[in-house]
């Protein structure tokens, strides 16, 4: 979250010590107890760090840490919402020289195309339907997701994979022999347009098609390169479709098709930000929502500059469109880590579990999740509603009568006195938060705190005892796992993240390893939900939904609204956008904010709209 930070912006020269501010009082009060006169716990010292000239990067570890409200430990006094943001305000101000009034982005270094994204850009641009995915490298995963412009490079094995797509690609569009129909038709659509090939007509298929490969209007130099190589290849061939397929082949290849070179449009300059050109806002938006290049309407609205105006209008289209399923899929499912989840079957012998179910339950999700938005539902929908989507398959594993065509989702609604109600009872994130032959209330508390509510706990101290290990410590009858995790954080190196972690995962012990509802563990012993989080108490699972969904709705909007915008930025978080989260926060505070309200206001924000002025702009 805090990279490069110390290095981009302004920081005080003066020493630290002159760290004299009213809101030490509140440092003194809520840290020094476990980290001053003497006391350093987790090797934080306030005595050295107040001494030190260049201890940024401790004080910058000190704020996050405030922030996520990872400290002070549960069991100790908190600070209010208000203190805690008065300590990082006198963090931000005196140590690193920023101010909430103003308005901060980031620089935009180049990055090129996710798999999918190149794969979708095939098929948009050029009518490629084959699995273009499974030929190239699995892209990283970086802060939770695989889209994050710091790993996406090119490695030599990557280019030359992209080499051989671009020629099965323009071959499949131009080769007589083409067996590929979807692209053959691509084909002889731009031969159709090329016509007898003139200068003139030759002009406009490299303009059409180098707008819609580069996400922008191709400049001079770009347009002449490909020119003189259908010229060449013409005159070699004597054939406009050999030129053509060679001038295809250097577009899918071109800088400006595999890397986003369109962010670096320039749009009005605002000090030392500069506003992203509508193409660029275009193609940032596309990739957001449908993680493919901006259609002809987006374009369309980018050469007439009328995006920006149209705004609202723009964003309710492309979350009604049927591309947007690849958001719900692909921000949805790495958000709640359910990407994988067919690596995570449950133990068959216990749960008589079908691993068919998986991918089944993890269409389920998504299908919610796209409900949510495409229906504009509020905000706290996602803990409260009955909906759901389920094929034939689940209809059958919930119990449930099926209303449909065979392979397709259906909305049905759970009745009330069904233990189904939102996303937290969910199967799929169930069955992501638990162990094959067993729940996890570790995972699933992790879960609660790292993706619902933004507030992960501070890292696990090294050569930390497994929980297995606590049941030595037992005799007499075979303990609950509720007992075996209390063994686990009376050690003290294990309790200041347990006592975050497990409260909230215990909530959730009468959903099964399966996702399954359940009152007694597998040993027989009843479950009884008796427990209490930073002063709160809740003896059902219910209790821990309403708690999540009233007393700490802002931190979940918080959290949802950082996530998203980690994905449509393809970057991390760095002070600055705290600025940014704050607004967006504000604007959705009110009962009735809804899904597509948050879309809005995160592509209205400044992060998302401007750049810091670089390198590429000299």
């Amino acid at each position: 979250m805090l990279t490069r930070i110390f290095t981009a912006i302004t920081i005080l020269s003066a020493s630290v010590s002159a760290f004299e501010l009213p809101s030490r009082k509140l440092f003194e009060k809520y840290c020094f107890d476990c980290h001053a006169d003497g006391v350093d716990k987790g090797n934080v010292d306030f005595d050295k760090i107040l001494k030190k000239k260049n201890s940024h990067e401790e004080w910058g570890k000190i704020w996050e840490v405030i922030e996520k409200e990872q400290m002070p430990p549960v069991k100790k006094k908190q600070p209010t919402d208000k203190e805690r943001e008065e300590m990082m305000i006198a963090l931000e101000k005196s140590i690193f020289n920023i101010d909430r009034s103003k308005t901060y982005s980031r620089p935009i270094n180049l990055f090129r195309l996710s798999n999918s994204q190149f794969s979708n850009s095939l098929r948009q641009t050029f009518g490629y339907w084959s699995g273009v995915e499974n030929q190239l490298p699995p892209d990283a995963t970086s802060m939770g997701f695989n889209n994050i412009a710091s790993t996406m490079n090119i490695s030599p094995l990557l280019f030359e994979r992209y080499q051989k797509i671009a020629v099965d690609v323009s071959r499949d569009m131009f080769h007589e022999g083409s067996s590929n129909g979807s692209a053959k038709k691509s084909g002889e659509s731009w031969l159709k347009k090329l016509k007898d090939g003139s200068p003139e007509n030759l002009n406009k298929v490299l303009k059409e098609v180098t707008l819609k490969a580069f996400r922008r209007p191709a400049n001079e130099k770009e347009i002449n390169s490909l020119t003189s190589l259908f010229d060449t290849v013409k005159k070699r061939t004597g054939s406009n479709r050999e030129a053509l397929m060679e001038t295809f082949r250097a577009v899918i290849i071109s800088p400006s098709h595999i890397f986003r070179t369109e962010l670096m449009g320039k749009g009005k300059q605002m000090g030392n930000l500069i506003e992203l050109d509508e193409y660029a806002l275009a193609s940032r938006i596309s990739f957001f929502l449908w993680n493919s290049p901006p259609d002809s309407y987006l374009l369309n609205l980018a050469e007439k500059k009328q995006l920006r105006q149209k705004l609202p209008e723009v964003v309710s289209r492309m979350i009604k469109s049927g591309n947007f399923r690849h958001f719900a899929s692909s921000f949805g499912q790495q958000w709640l880590n359910i990407q994988f989840l067919q690596n995570n079957v449950p133990n068959r012998r216990l749960f008589k579990f079908d691993r068919d179910l998986l991918p089944r339950m993890k269409r389920e999700t998504s299908e919610f999740l796209q409900y949510l938005f495409q229906d504009n539902r509020p905000l706290d929908d996602i803990f409260t509603s009955r909906v759901s989507f389920i094929d034939e398959t689940l209809a059958e594993h919930y119990g449930m009568k099926f209303k449909g065509k065979k392979r397709s989702y259906v909305k049905v609604e759970f009745p009330e006195n069904s233990h189904r109600m939102g996303l937290l009872t969910h199967p799929s994130v169930l069955i992501a938060t638990s162990d094959p032959d067993r729940t996890s209330p570790v995972k699933r508390g992790l879960f609660l705190l790292e993706s619902i509510l933004g507030m992960p706990p501070p890292p696990a101290p090294a050569n930390v005892p497994t929980i297995e290990e606590a049941e030595k410590h037992k005799s007499g009858k075979k303990p609950t796992f509720k007992e075996l995790l209390a063994i686990h954080r009376a050690d003290k190196s294990c309790a200041s993240c347990h006592e975050m972690m497990d409260p909230l995962g215990l909530a959730m012990e009468n959903f099964d390893a399966s996702g399954k509802w359940r009152t007694k563990e597998r040993g027989g012993q009843k479950i009884e939900i008796a427990e209490e989080w930073r002063g709160h108490k809740f003896t059902t699972f219910k209790d821990l939904q309403n708690l999540i969904a009233k007393e700490y709705r802002h931190k979940f909007i918080k959290c949802i609204t950082e996530k998203i915008l980690i994905y449509a930025l393809a970057r991390g978080l760095e002070f600055e956008d705290r600025i940014s989260i704050m607004k967006i926060v504000d604007a959705l505070k009110r009962s009735d904010a809804k899904y597509q309200d948050l879309i809005v206001e995160v592509i209205k924000s400044t992060p998302f709209q401007f750049r810091l002025s670089g390198d590429y702009d000299d």
